[in-house]
């Protein structure tokens, strides 16, 4: 059963990805993150093993930064993301652009993502690794997505593996975005 929540909690920030970001769906198909729903299945990771999982989107939620990065990775793909988004560093575990942030927002330990990183990539295929070749600034105000992907905790945006921010945490610390869909 789907429904519409749209609280709006007190703190400022949430941990989001572009809203044009390809999530990796459980079939191995892409869907864009801002048309991904609850219910639907996306694949998931485990960490340096690069084996792949599937979970049940239990919440997708929107925000809107003005403090966006872009990943852009050795295959001339990119990642637009918050400074404090956690992402898998194969032999480093979660990174972010901004580890004290991450930690100061969301108690997220992690560690500092810096170009040479190796990170994973999923795809149709299964998984490999790629390598961080720029982080950038992205100028502008950017409306962005995040999903909650069940125990795993993490899904594949743009094919990198990404945290989910434990959404399911969200309706009880709040934050400064909206939830578009909640299961029930």
């Amino acid at each position: 059963m789907k429904a519409n929540n749209r609280s709006s909690p007190n703190r400022a920030n949430i941990l989001c990805v572009g809203k044009e970001s390809l999530v990796l769906m459980g079939d191995r198909s892409a869907k864009r993150i801002d048309r991904v729903e609850v219910g639907d299945v996306v694949a998931t990771g485990s960490g340096d093993g690069g084996e792949m999982g599937l979970a049940v989107v239990e919440k997708v939620a929107v925000s809107v930064h003005s403090d966006v990065k872009r990943v852009v990775f050795e295959n001339g793909d990119s990642l637009d993301c918050t400074p404090d988004h956690p992402i898998w560093v194969c032999g480093k575990g979660w990174c972010a652009v901004d580890a004290d942030l991450a930690f100061a927002n969301y108690g997220e330990l992690c560690r500092r993502l810096i170009r040479g990183d190796q990170c994973l990539r999923g795809g149709e295929s299964g998984v490999c690794r790629t390598q961080v070749v720029s982080i950038d600034d992205l100028p502008g105000v950017h409306e962005m997505y995040v999903v909650s992907a069940g125990e795993a905790h993490c899904f594949f945006a743009n094919g990198i593996l990404v945290h989910d921010e434990n959404l399911a945490m969200l309706s009880y610390v709040g934050c400064g975005s909206h939830f578009i869909g909640a299961a029930l």
